[in-house]
C-alpha cells in the first residue's frame, strides 16, 4: 500500500454561494488526519490531502470520493474536477527536494527579525545577497544565501 498526496482543483460555479468559514472548517474536518490543505480562489477550490491506495487508479477514484464526501459534509454539492495531481510519497519527496527554498521580503524580514523596510535597506548593501529573481511585487532570494548572510550579519551586529 502506497501513501499518495492528491491535489484536486475543483470548479466553483458562479451560482454557488460564497463558502463560509464554517464550511471551510467542515471540509477540513472531513479530511482530518490526512494533512489536508484548502485553498480557495475566485472560481475554484484546491484540496490537497494524503490517502493510502495500492495504485494510481485506486488513488484517483479514492481522492475523488473523499473530496465529494468532504464537500457533502460541508453542505456543498459535488464539484467538477478541472485538474488533479497524485504523487506517491517518494515522488512528493523528490519534488520537494528539487524545489529551492525561496524567501520574499516578508520572509527575509521575519528570518532576520527586522522590518520589511529594513530588508529593503539591507538589500542595497554590498554584503547582502543578490536576489534570485525580481518580480513586479517583490524580490526573491534563495533561502540558504539569506541564512548565510544572517549568520554573518548577526555576528557583526553583536560586535559593533
Amino acid at each position: 500500500m502506497n501513501m499518495w498526496t492528491a491535489s484536486l482543483t475543483l470548479n466553483a460555479p458562479s451560482h454557488l454561494p460564497t463558502i463560509t468559514t464554517q464550511q471551510k472548517q467542515q471540509l477540513l474536518n472531513a479530511l482530518a488526519g490526512r494533512c489536508a490543505v484548502l485553498a480557495i480562489d475566485k472560481d475554484r477550490l484546491r484540496l490537497t490531502f494524503d490517502l493510502p491506495a495500492p495504485d494510481f487508479e485506486t488513488a484517483t477514484s479514492a481522492a475523488k470520493m473523499a473530496t465529494d464526501d468532504a464537500l457533502l459534509s460541508a453542505g456543498l454539492p459535488p464539484l467538477e474536477v478541472t485538474a488533479a495531481e497524485l504523487l506517491t510519497s517518494e515522488e512528493k519527496r523528490r519534488v520537494q527536494a528539487a524545489t529551492p527554498d525561496l524567501m520574499g521580503v516578508a520572509e527575509v524580514a521575519q528570518f532576520l527579525g527586522v522590518s520589511k523596510q529594513r530588508v529593503t535597506q539591507l538589500a542595497k548593501t554590498k554584503d547582502f545577497p543578490a536576489p534570485a529573481r525580481e518580480l513586479s511585487a517583490t524580490r526573491i532570494w534563495l533561502g540558504p544565501e539569506i541564512e548565510r548572510f544572517g549568520r554573518g550579519w548577526a555576528l557583526k551586529r553583536r560586535y559593533t
